[in-house]
């Protein structure tokens, strides 16, 4: 403490940086290993986690959800694909449930390769009906049995 004209006054020391604060943060605020890590995302690497949803795959590659978005959107992805690819899924599930046709399932593999590929694919409007006909109709009768019980 230093003694000023009789008043005491405490002198508050603040620790200095070693390294300059600029040198490990970019203009944006992101340091320069999430932008070299974001560069190495390619589409092949991104799509293994199309079955995730976005954070979760974001969490799995060490990047932020903003950095994967960023990516995405430079590889031309508009949409994350999960609920499309789960949806396919599910719809191929209840197909070899119901154990109908053999042409319906190569038709929904073919699709759901094809939306892996490229994943602002719109889906055929045979695969639109499928999913109408399998998925929706069945969660509906579900519903009115368990409303009617």
């Amino acid at each position: 403490m230093v003694t000023v004209l009789g008043l005491m006054e405490k002198r508050v020391c603040r620790p200095t940086l070693s390294i300059p604060l600029l040198a490990i943060l970019n203009r944006s605020g992101a340091s320069s290993s999430s932008k070299s890590r974001a560069k190495m995302l390619s589409l092949e690497t991104i799509s293994q986690y199309f079955y995730m949803p976005m954070a979760q795959a974001a969490e799995e590659m060490n990047v932020s959800v903003t950095t994967l978005k960023k990516r995405c959107r430079e590889l031309r992805i508009k949409r994350w694909p999960n609920r499309k690819l789960n949806s396919l899924k599910n719809l191929e599930k209840s197909i070899q449930e119901s154990g109908k046709n053999e042409e319906e399932l190569e038709l929904l593999e073919k699709e759901r390769k094809l939306v892996e590929e490229v994943p602002d694919l719109q889906l055929e409007e045979k695969t639109k009906r499928l999913r109408q006909a399998y998925l929706y109709k069945a969660q509906s009768s579900s519903r009115s049995k368990t409303a009617s019980a």
